[in-house]
């Protein structure tokens, strides 16, 4: 430690054989406490994602979360250090909703909505604000892969276009967005039985642009594709 001042918190974390453990480490009032969260490492479908959501925010209270669009209930009287997932979901946007538990139709908060991307895995962790001016809630989304399907190759993408600073491109359900003219992206594991593929780009107008539309694959598992 710096200046050989003492670690603010020793913990033993026990990760069994297998297993995948996200660690929190978060101050509830009860001063610095580190959570281990479990993870799922399975191999995700395309189109598929991943959420596990921690609420370490004691301001926030008991509440039930909702996905409104969906018509679903995420959680029920989730309170300080509850866990909810992994869940696996299509990928795509979600607004989650806030309830009151001790009155279900009052309103308390309302996140932006979250881009969960294909084949990700997503720890959402609710906070106390840092400010008044944020409202009841704040938020940390953090992201990782998860593993690969036996028929997923790896595949990067390079924007070679010409006059198209970013573009975005479609796989599946999947979305990558911003690719920077000359960047190249991660390697992204893309089915290799066949995945539908678009590319688009922003107009001078504002509007979304279809740049090309094909399939990708058929690939072998041993296939690498850039």
């Amino acid at each position: 430690t710096p200046n050989g001042a003492p670690p603010l918190l020793t913990t033993v974390i026990n990760v069994p054989a297998g297993q995948v453990i996200s660690v929190v480490a978060t101050g509830t009032g009860n001063g610095l406490t580190l959570y281990p969260v479990p993870a799922d490492p399975a191999p995700l479908a395309a189109g598929q994602a991943r959420l596990t959501v921690v609420q370490f925010n004691p301001v926030l209270g008991a509440v039930n979360a909702l996905l409104p669009d969906k018509r679903l209930e995420l959680a029920k009287n989730l309170g300080l250090g509850s866990i909810v997932g992994p869940l696996d979901v299509p990928a795509g946007g979600y607004a989650i909703h806030f309830h009151d538990a001790a009155a279900p139709d009052q309103l308390i908060a309302a996140l932006p909505p979250l881009q969960l991307r294909g084949q990700l895995s997503y720890l959402l962790i609710l906070l106390p604000p840092a400010s008044i001016e944020e409202g009841l809630i704040r938020i940390q989304l953090v992201n990782s892969l998860t593993g690969r399907l036996a028929s997923d190759v790896g595949a990067r993408f390079v924007n070679a276009l010409p006059n198209r600073d970013s573009i975005t491109l479609e796989l599946g359900q999947s979305h990558l967005y911003d690719l920077a003219l000359g960047s190249v992206s991660n390697t992204i594991p893309v089915s290799g039985l066949g995945t539908p593929f678009s590319i688009l780009a922003e107009g001078a107008g504002g509007e979304v642009n279809l740049l090309n539309k094909a399939t990708l694959g058929h690939w072998s598992a041993d296939d690498n594709k850039d």
